[in-house]
């Protein structure tokens, strides 16, 4: 009998110890972090089906095809002809437009056209997985790229007019990447990790290095979504993340943007236009800025399952005031420039609020599960291919074009500054890529630095 009891209380202590009292590894930190990745999986919207039914790996490479095959009907009557070359700022479209024409034997010109439109294939893959990322909805994602692709203003028309027959190819070309930029920005915030960080860190370089001005709107969506993340929980660890990705990105292109150059970019004459821009939003930001902010803190603070509505009405309301900034002569530059990234967040949001106008009407109405969903699919995707004739001008404005590469103001501005403010660029990438290879390298062979 008094084995038993006392078997019977050891069970219990057992229980009290495992259950009850706080182990080394549950600190305060740790149950907050285990509440909030609780509740980040509760901000998936619930699927309409579950993924056995139509959500597999099939289904998906099957959506992600066609959308990419809309996107090249839509860019069609551009094979085979010459690029709109406008002045490059940044030397990756240029180089990787050199390695096709030397790899495959075509003029450079048209390699240029070639590269731009694979880029622009790349947008609806890297989009969607963007959206099923925020939402883990796959249709939401699915409705989003066909939203983006609809040959009209804000969407592709934009991207197709700015990109191919206008001067902006470049930074519609940085478009095609960004969405997998600000995914891997989020991962890194979100989940840490060295990965997350060497994938958010090249990518953000690898735009900056297409396109100074698609990286200037790539950092809007990038604070805007560091936002919502600090919004729930751990602000400062993943202010100081951000900080390091955009640093080290900015020393992986130091060898091109070295830091003397960058400092007269702002300083200098050079940085005229931006210093008047910042000047004339200034005002604007000091009344909009604390309303913005303190709108975020009130609806969407420790809210993760309204985090992609955040992001997609932020993201909104910043390029549309933007726009209408540059339409009242607030902006030196276009405010058509950010038609582009404007169509992008409504875009967002009208996959969001498609997929949700389908559950309210499914939960009222008994009719089969999908068919609000598979008509506005079937609806935009007649859209595109009726608008897609008329989405390019005439062949003739295409067939424009240079031999060779246009260098921008701001690219014959940095050819002046060599010697040691190009040896200081150079090192200090050099350094930069050798410190993350040793972080790639040192967890893999276990020995430590100071040995």
């Amino acid at each position: 009998m008094g084995g038993y009891r006392a078997k019977s209380l050891g069970r219990k202590r057992r229980y009290f110890m495992e259950n009850i009292v706080p182990q080394t590894q549950e600190t305060i930190a740790a149950k907050r972090a285990r509440r909030i990745s609780e509740r980040l999986r509760e901000s998936r919207l619930p699927g309409l089906v579950t993924p056995g039914k139509w959500g597999g790996r099939l289904v998906e490479f099957t959506a992600l095809i066609v959308l990419v095959a809309l996107n090249y009907y839509l860019t069609a009557p551009l094979m085979g002809t010459a690029a709109v070359i406008a002045p490059f700022s940044g030397p990756a479209i240029p180089y990787l437009a050199n390695l096709l024409s030397r790899i495959v034997s075509l003029p450079f010109i048209y390699a240029v056209q070639l590269v731009q439109i694979l880029f622009f294939l790349f947008f609806p893959v890297t989009f969607y997985f963007l959206i099923s990322f925020l939402t883990g909805r796959k249709l939401a994602a699915i409705i989003a790229v066909l939203t983006a692709t609809v040959p009209e203003y804000f969407f592709a028309k934009s991207r197709l007019s700015a990109g191919f027959t206008g001067n902006d190819g470049p930074h519609i070309a940085s478009l095609g990447i960004m969405p997998l930029a600000i995914y891997s920005l989020m991962a890194f915030l979100r989940f840490g990790g060295r990965h997350n960080l060497l994938i958010a860190a090249f990518l953000s370089t690898a735009i900056v290095l297409i396109s100074p001005f698609g990286f200037l709107t790539y950092l809007i969506f990038a604070v805007l979504a560091a936002f919502s993340e600090m919004l729930l929980g751990h602000g400062r660890l993943k202010l100081l993340r951000f900080l390091i990705v955009f640093l080290i990105a900015g020393a992986l292109a130091a060898f091109w943007y070295n830091p003397v150059f960058a400092w007269w970019m702002v300083s200098g004459p050079l940085g005229r236009e931006m210093r008047q821009v910042l000047a004339n939003l200034i005002p604007l930001s000091l009344f909009i800025v604390p309303v913005l902010g303190a709108f975020g803190f009130l609806l969407f603070d420790r809210k993760a399952n309204l985090q992609p509505v955040f992001l997609a009405s932020f993201w909104t309301i910043v390029f549309v005031l933007i726009a209408m900034a540059g339409l009242h002569g607030f902006l030196s530059s276009s405010s058509s420039r950010y038609y582009p990234e404007l169509g992008i967040a409504l875009a967002l949001l009208a996959g969001m609020a498609t997929v949700k106008i389908n559950d309210t009407l499914q939960n009222r109405f008994p009719w089969p599960n999908m068919a609000g969903l598979l008509i506005a699919v079937v609806l935009i995707t007649l859209i595109i291919w009726m608008g897609g004739k008329t989405a390019l001008p005439a062949g003739e404005e295409l067939a424009q074009g240079l031999d060779q590469t246009a260098k921008s103001h701001l690219w014959l501005a940095k050819d002046g500054f060599d010697g040691w403010s190009r040896v200081i660029g150079d090192l200090l990438t050099f350094v930069t890529l050798a410190a993350l290879v040793l972080l790639e390298i040192y967890p893999r062979t276990g020995k430590s630095l100071r040995s």
